[in-house]
């Protein structure tokens, strides 16, 4: 009993004076160790004061909290006496921050959202998240291979440089393409769907061939848009997988996909809750037909033919909703459109994101709706088409959602702006003007008005220009535009008839759309023309024409337009007059008048069918036309024959080009894929030429006119190459007369019809 009450006695006294040591009332607070970081700064982050009982637990609170500031490398603590000594070691202060080795992403763009900061403590940790951020954004630009080494250089004071040497590296390519699933169709075929391409050694100049992960997601829709077009209504993708290779350099990309069965249509009905509509008038507008392959595409055309032609019946608020009822046993689906009255509703506000340079109002400009209209589907489509047309978006959408009450939308306007300057300078040979080179630079949203200004400067061997012109699209706020240029330009014509003409001067122009389909424009023109360096043996009706003249006109012109796209259609037509009257002023009179109509059609993929038809006629008005202001005919407007090559002559001397009052042409032509990638731009066209010029305005022996029609015939290759578009043209006339003048190679920069 005795043992056991000495060894309570000891372990209490052992208990007390534990306690003793960790409950010590602190009575005073020493630092020391710091330079930058005052005493009070220490004390601010401590969470005891004087006259604290401090435990074992209060010392570990205290040492995480001067950890927490990031202001100390180094804290060590000690508890004797009642005082409590803090000694810290400060972390470096950062200096400077600086990039090495940067080209494609500038400093700027680098320390945008920086985590790092002058006069910030130095720390491992946030040198390294800064590092992954610098290599993500190498990455948003398909350099996977961008290698960043962060570098701390220890200057006087406490501070250090922070430098980040960047190896850049190359962009990663997506070197291979795969599907695995597809049965149907081949990869190469698919391939031609994606967005994406592969690499190839020719492809210097593209960059989808880059590798992107959101054009990625965007090419998975395109697949199942492609396959949903092709009738294969059960079709899922399932995954796909992006394999980097081990150098960083390459990307090997495979879509796992399940094509399922191709589906045709096999009825399709109206189904109209709103009175008065009559079914068969209905189906009319239905794109779908029986019989044929299911489309989405189709569906979706069928959907907005619909809905425009029951709003245009004043049916402003309806709900197009196709039923799709499939019938896997003979791989049929049923369609029903069932038409309902919407709810009424209006656009409450119309609310625009993205437009970091366009301002709002061009934008609004272009909206077939504003705040207060019925909500109508077929005018926000309309609103989206032209928007996306300006040609200043990179991407451009409309939705809409309800407002604050049930009658009420907010149609909502994103935008992504991309660049809208170009500067091009290239060089090359032209058939008509011989070695050539080309400057020329264009804002087509100048100052984010929409506005465009321009400016060309051509060197050849045979013309001399200079171009400069501004463009108002919305002139007074209206749907008018305006436009101002000015020129000066030095041709030869001294090979087909003996004489040079420089020309200066400027041009007003203004122009408005009529409605959809038709527009007008018109100009007036002031200038200084001369006619020089006439060659000894020139036809005498060119000498009479010799010396300067003053030309004052007023131009006009009016076009309706069919054309599914403005560049390069596949499908519809355009017709457009064009009249220039001179002697408003000036010492020239004339009246100049061109009608021009072309159409398109597409009779299978890719390939495009185009005839142009044109003709024009000048009355003089009292005075012989100079040669200058007449029609001539041949190079580009008539294949096989040279410029001028063909019409009135003067069969003396030196076999001068008079040109001629009348003339029409006509050209067939059909373009077509050559095999090569699409995104190489190169086609392939076959074509035939037809037409005559002829009235050089005077009756006499000496000048061969007349009228007989001249045909060619040919094959051609264009490239939209990118220093612009490139086209030679092979052709051999059918029919000439004895005295015109061929060509049968033609080399230019310009664009198929």
């Amino acid at each position: 009993m005795l043992k056991r009450n000495v060894f309570l006695k000891v372990v209490f006294i052992l208990i007390a004076t534990q306690s003793s040591a960790l409950a010590e009332v602190i009575r005073s607070i020493k630092i020391s160790g710091n330079e930058r970081v005052s005493d009070q700064t220490v004390l601010a982050y401590l969470p005891i004061a004087i006259g604290d009982n401090v435990t074992s637990a209060d010392m570990n609170k205290v040492f995480k909290g001067l950890y927490k500031s990031n202001m100390f490398a180094d804290i060590k603590m000690n508890l004797a006496n009642n005082v409590l000594h803090v000694r810290v070691v400060e972390r470096a202060i950062i200096n400077v921050i600086s990039y090495e080795g940067n080209r494609k992403i500038k400093d700027k763009a680098i320390k945008a959202d920086s985590l790092l900061r002058p006069r910030m403590p130095l720390n491992n940790s946030t040198i390294q998240e800064e590092k992954q951020r610098i290599a993500t954004l190498y990455k948003r630009q398909g350099r996977y291979a961008a290698q960043i080494t962060p570098q701390v250089i220890k200057r006087d004071q406490n501070r250090a440089d922070v430098v980040f040497e960047i190896a850049e590296g190359a962009k990663t390519v997506v070197r291979k393409i795969i599907f695995t699933g597809n049965n149907k169709f081949s990869d190469r075929r698919l391939r031609k769907v994606l967005s994406t391409k592969e690499w190839k050694l020719l492809r210097f100049w593209a960059s989808d061939d880059i590798y992107d992960p959101d054009r990625i997601e965007y090419d998975k829709e395109l697949l199942r848009q492609f396959y949903m077009n092709e009738g294969y209504v059960d079709f899922r993708m399932i995954s796909n997988i992006a394999e980097l290779s081990d150098n960083l350099e390459r990307f090997f990309v495979t879509f796992v996909i399940e094509e399922g069965q191709q589906y045709k249509v096999s009825e399709i009905h109206v189904d109209s809750k709103i009175e008065g509509f009559d079914e068969k008038e209905m189906l009319s507008k239905v794109v779908m037909k029986k019989g044929k392959k299911y489309s989405l595409k189709d569906m979706e055309e069928s959907v907005t033919a619909l809905t425009e032609f029951v709003g245009m019946r004043g049916y402003a608020f309806v709900e197009i909703n196709p039923r799709v009822r499939r019938n896997a046993n003979d791989k049929t689906v049923n369609i029903v459109f069932e038409i309902n009255e919407a709810p009424k509703a209006y656009i409450r506000r119309v609310d625009l994101s993205g437009n970091t340079v366009t301002l709002d109002h061009v934008i609004r400009r272009e909206l077939a709706v504003a705040e207060g209209d019925p909500f109508n589907t077929a005018m926000i489509q309309k609103s989206q088409r032209n928007v996306r047309n300006l040609g200043f978006f990179k991407t451009a959408e409309i939705t809409s959602e309800k407002g604050d009450k049930d009658d009420e939308v907010v149609v909502k306007v994103e935008v992504q702006e991309q660049s809208t300057g170009e500067i091009s300078l290239s060089g090359g040979f032209s058939s008509m003007d011989g070695p050539l080179v080309e400057f020329g630079f264009t804002q087509r949203n100048f100052r984010g008005r929409g506005q465009e200004i321009s400016g060309k400067a051509v060197m050849a061997k045979r013309r001399r220009s200079l171009l400069a012109e501004f463009v108002e699209p919305s002139l007074f706020n209206r749907d008018l535009s305006g436009g101002v240029s000015l020129f000066y330009s030095e041709v030869k014509n001294d090979i087909q008839s003996s004489y040079d003409e420089i020309s200066y001067g400027s041009t007003l122009s203004s122009g408005y759309n009529l409605s959809d389909s038709w527009s007008q424009h018109w100009s007036y023109t002031l200038e200084q023309s001369d006619i020089t360096k006439i060659r000894s043996n020139a036809s005498r009706f060119i000498r009479a024409q010799a010396g300067t003249s003053t030309v004052s006109a007023v131009g006009h012109s009016i076009m309706y337009d069919k054309r599914d796209y403005r560049f390069e259609p596949t499908s519809g037509y355009y017709v457009t007059l064009i009249n220039r009257l001179a002697g408003l002023g000036g010492n020239i009179r004339y009246l100049r008048n061109t009608l021009i109509g072309v159409g398109y059609y597409s009779p299978f993929k890719n390939v495009v069918m185009a005839l142009k038809l044109h003709g024009g006629v000048i009355f003089d008005l009292g005075q012989d036309t100079r040669v200058v202001d007449r029609f001539s005919l041949g190079g580009d407007s008539l294949r096989g024959f040279d410029f001028s090559g063909i019409g009135p002559r003067d069969i003396t001397g030196n076999f001068d080009s008079l040109g001629g009052l009348k003339y029409y042409a006509a050209t067939l032509e059909t373009s077509f894929p050559l095999g090569l990638p699409s995104e190489y731009g190169v086609k392939g066209a076959v074509f035939c030429d037809a037409g005559t010029l002829w009235d050089a305005q005077q009756k006499n022996p000496i000048i061969m006119d007349d009228r007989k029609m001249r045909v060619s015939a040919g094959v051609g290759i264009s490239w939209r190459s990118p220093f612009g578009p490139l086209r030679i043209d092979f052709a051999k006339p059918i029919v000439k007369h004895r005295n015109d003048q061929v060509r049968e190679i033609l080399i230019g920069f310009r664009t198929n019809l």
